[in-house]
C-alpha cells in the first residue's frame, strides 16, 4: 500500500512536468506571437532599431524552448525512475494515474 511520503513526492514530481510542459507551450506561443509582431512592423513601420530589438526578444524566447525541453525530458526519465523504484507503494493509486498522463504528455519532447 503507499505511504504518504512515496505519494506526496509522486504528486510533486508530476507536478513538475506539468509545470515544464506548460512553460515549454508558453514560450512557443511566445515565439509566434513575437514574429507576428516582428511582420507586422515590418510592413508598417520598418524602424531598424525596433525592429532589432524585437528581433532580440523573439531569439532569445526561441533560445528557451530547447532549454525547456532538455528539462522536461529530464524530470520526465525521474518520473518515470521513481515510478519503477516505489511501483509496490504507488500501483493503483490515483496519482500514478496523473503521473502516467503528464508522462503521455511528454512523449512529444
Amino acid at each position: 500500500m503507499a505511504d504518504g511520503k512515496t505519494l506526496q513526492q509522486l504528486k510533486i514530481k508530476t507536478n513538475v512536468l506539468k509545470r515544464l510542459i506548460k512553460e515549454s507551450e508558453f514560450y512557443k506561443k511566445d515565439a509566434e506571437k513575437e514574429k507576428a509582431k516582428i511582420k507586422e512592423l515590418e510592413a508598417t513601420d520598418p524602424n531598424a532599431y525596433e525592429l532589432k530589438k524585437m528581433d532580440e526578444a523573439y531569439r532569445e524566447t526561441l533560445q528557451m524552448v530547447p532549454v525547456v525541453e532538455r528539462k522536461i525530458r529530464t524530470a520526465r526519465d525521474e518520473l518515470v525512475s521513481y515510478i519503477k523504484e516505489n511501483a509496490d507503494s504507488v500501483n493503483g493509486s490515483g496519482e500514478l494515474e496523473l503521473a502516467n498522463e503528464q508522462i503521455q504528455a511528454a512523449a512529444g519532447f
